[in-house]
């Protein structure tokens, strides 16, 4: 399940209808949609790292499925790694790593961002919970 909002106790009661009928919770904070931005979800809430703390580990708290996140590619690798590095300790049971930026778009490249490739992002978290990349990865030369 991958509630749509940016209010805890409102996606908090969403989970909580649906967490006997699915795998686990997902928080997309990828989605960069318009509807994301007016509604301050979605990868909008990548510039309030504390409060998408309090989501995951209100959430990892409080529900009996595994929560995850995606989250989008931030303009500093340094900034990704400790978003990412913020939401395993908050509990994620996995976090990964949409190779976009929130302001690109499907049809739209991103300069690199200094990485090598997404593997060397995983290696660096280091932590208990997996992180994964999602769309196109190409090697920044």
């Amino acid at each position: 399940m991958q509630p749509g909002g940016s209010d805890v106790d409102e996606v908090l009661a969403a989970a909580r209808l649906v967490q006997d009928r699915c795998g686990g919770v997902d928080l997309n904070l990828g989605c960069p949609q318009r509807c994301a931005e007016q509604g301050g979800y979605g990868a909008f809430l990548l510039t309030r790292p504390e409060h998408v703390r309090l989501m995951a580990e209100t959430l990892v708290a409080e529900l009996r499925v595994p929560v995850t996140v995606k989250v989008r590619v931030l303009p500093e690798l340094a900034d990704t790694l400790a978003f990412a590095r913020m939401l395993q300790d908050a509990g994620a049971a996995a976090v990964t790593v949409h190779g976009r930026r929130r302001t690109s778009s499907a049809t739209t490249r991103d300069p690199p961002t200094g990485t090598r490739s997404p593997p060397s992002s995983r290696r660096s978290t280091s932590r208990s919970s997996p992180t994964a990349t999602s769309a196109p990865a190409r090697c920044a030369r």
